[in-house]
């Protein structure tokens, strides 16, 4: 089972101290509290350059024939 976390730092915050990306739909995003699984968290990844974007988080169980969380 996952646990819950806390996301308290503005996604405008996060971009700036990774040097990454920040789309303006994030940058509204508020702090939340009482993250659970399957819930959209602010992530913060590398293609060509450093991305945050909102990415579905949980767990992927074995017998899942596609992973549904990817990048929304």
């Amino acid at each position: 089972m996952c646990g819950r976390f806390a996301q308290k730092t503005k996604p405008k915050k996060l971009a700036k101290k990774a040097n990454a990306n920040l789309s303006l739909t994030l940058e509204s995003l508020e702090p939340n509290y009482n993250i659970a699984p399957s819930l959209k968290v602010p992530v913060i990844y590398q293609k060509t350059e450093r991305v945050l974007d909102l990415l579905k988080w949980g767990l992927v169980p074995e017998s899942a024939k596609e992973s549904c969380y990817i990048a929304i």
